[in-house]
């Protein structure tokens, strides 16, 4: 909720360390999974499983709080990106 209150006082959003943390994860956890794979089948699909369902859970839960915010303060967030690949910029608008 804190994120979504700051996008208001700044729309412009510098992610460029996050990506590449981000990167280096996804990465390291696809160099695990192959790891897992060779071990032992089981283990590499029941982790494949979790991710994914772990994934769908925040992608939902974050959803639902955004749509949350937004009947809250009456305002709508898109994505806008007139400043570049490495920054995300934000549009805040009024309900009607």
């Amino acid at each position: 909720m804190r994120r979504y209150d700051s996008l208001v006082k700044q729309p412009v959003i510098d992610y460029s360390g996050k990506k590449t943390l981000y990167y280096i994860l996804s990465y390291a956890f696809i160099i695990v999974i192959f790891y897992l794979r060779f071990k032992g089948q089981e283990l590499a699909m029941q982790a494949i499983f979790s991710l994914l369902g772990g994934s769908t859970v925040a992608m939902w839960l974050s959803y639902f709080q955004l749509i949350y915010w937004e009947k809250r303060n009456h305002k709508n967030i898109y994505f806008g990106k007139k400043h570049g690949t490495w920054k995300t910029s934000y549009v805040i608008r009024e309900k009607k």
